[in-house]
């Protein structure tokens, strides 16, 4: 059984490109009374891969109190010159994740927080 999220989100999206225009989390179901924002993203500019696809590059986010005023506030951008579509270009080691001992990792959907399994060196 699927156990219910910690955040909800709501998502404006780009009909043309079927990008994220803005995207926004909440601790509860948006569409209730007592929802509070946790999270905004805005002003999102998006590249044009050489494949036609299109990522996010640059943004703001803002991070909102109990009260849902704006706590917090960045703007995020990404070098598009360092973004590759080339399996080639990207090593496995991208994906790999070492904890520290005895850290644990929260599994949103079982529920469970076992301690990370660490690699000996």
């Amino acid at each position: 059984s699927l156990t219910k999220p910690v955040h909800f989100g709501k998502v404006w999206i780009d009909r043309e490109r079927g990008v994220a225009l803005r995207v926004e989390y909440y601790e509860s179901d948006p569409t209730s009374e007592q929802a509070r924002l946790a999270c905004r993203i805005e002003s999102i500019k998006h590249h044009q891969l050489p494949n036609d696809g299109w990522v996010p590059v640059e943004g703001t986010r803002s991070l909102h109190g109990l009260d849902n005023n704006k706590v917090l506030s960045g703007h995020i951008v990404i070098d598009a010159d360092t973004i590759t579509i080339r399996r080639e270009d990207i090593p496995e080691s991208l994906f790999t994740i070492t904890f520290p001992e005895g850290a644990r990792v929260h599994n949103a959907i079982t529920g469970q927080t076992p301690k990370a399994k660490c690699q000996k060196r």
